[in-house]
């Protein structure tokens, strides 16, 4: 109030302002995520035969992909809920209705504009606006990544190249969390979230040169073991595949 005021502020033993600075110590145990198959020599024989396809190579894609795609979804998770969590300094979802309709939805801000790409432009604001706010709240910087869902990654597409630069990446499905484009004039990436069922998306700030600003880490113990083992009884191979690691 008195430096409102323009008079001068006196600095007393009271009123010094200090600094504090804790450090935790924290045990982070390894989990563990499997994914495994089987199949049968038969199978892997007519694969070959009619259509000149490794079974193993097939099958070893697809468990692949079925694991990182479930730490992923794990990963996600993890953020969205820390997002909202107020006690870590997250806060409520912003909610942004832009069907077009004369009112907004209960809990909702009705977007502005009378054409959808005008209501989209209001999505690409939002998520400056969050992006900003995480600049005020960790002192580290602006938000720099983005992961949304599919219809949200689809609306900031369809707006022209002055708002969101668009990456030649399908949004079909085939590319998992894959990089869709920058929105023009920040740096901030945009991922897409193929698996996602409801529609969101997420602000987060990243440092690519000091992990431990990140507000989550993702620390592979063993990123990727294979086990291949055969059924005593028949033969019939079996794949299994497992990663551990820790989520700090």
């Amino acid at each position: 109030d008195q430096m409102n005021a323009g008079t001068a502020y006196a600095r007393t033993p009271a009123n010094i302002a200090r600094l504090k600075l804790v450090v935790q110590k924290k045990a982070i145990e390894a989990e563990e995520r499997k994914v495994r198959s089987q199949y049968t020599l038969e199978f892997a024989q007519d694969l070959m035969a009619q259509h000149d396809e490794d079974a193993d190579a097939i099958i070893s894609e697809g468990l692949r992909y079925e694991l990182q795609a479930e730490i992923d979804r794990q990963l996600i998770q993890i953020c969205r809920r820390n997002a909202k969590n107020a006690t870590i300094g997250g806060s409520a979802p912003f909610m942004l209705d832009v069907s077009g309709g004369a009112t907004a939805q209960a809990g909702y801000v009705l977007a502005g504009g009378k054409n959808p790409q005008e209501r989209f432009a209001d999505v690409a604001n939002a998520i400056i606006g969050a992006a900003n706010v995480l600049r005020i709240t960790t002192r580290l910087g602006a938000g720099n990544v983005c992961v949304a869902s599919p219809d949200v990654v689809t609306a900031l597409q369809s707006l022209n190249s002055g708002i969101f630069t668009a990456t030649q990446v399908s949004v079909d499905g085939t590319n998992m969390n894959s990089k869709v484009g920058t929105i023009h004039g920040t740096n901030i990436d945009v991922y897409v979230d193929t698996f996602a069922t409801d529609s969101y998306a997420l602000v987060g700030y990243r440092d690519a040169t000091n992990a431990q600003n990140n507000g989550i880490v993702y620390m592979p113990y063993i990123p990727l073991q294979v086990v291949k083992s055969v059924m005593p009884y028949d033969g019939s191979p079996n794949i299994m595949m497992l990663s551990r690691y820790g989520v700090y």
